[in-house]
């Protein structure tokens, strides 16, 4: 399983931050530059696709 988020880029040291993490999402990634740039690389792909 993969324990990083691939928004933020946030590593979980165990299966319980890894879904703390998720149940939160994206509350904990917003300060993050890089959540910046993959929410904007999402919402560019969004409007590609048909």
């Amino acid at each position: 399983m993969n324990l990083s988020c691939p928004a933020c880029g946030h590593t979980a040291r165990s299966y319980a931050a890894e879904a703390y993490h998720r149940h939160n999402f994206p509350a904990l990634c917003k300060r993050n530059k890089r959540f910046i740039a993959w929410e904007k690389a999402r919402a560019a792909e969004k409007t590609v696709q048909p």
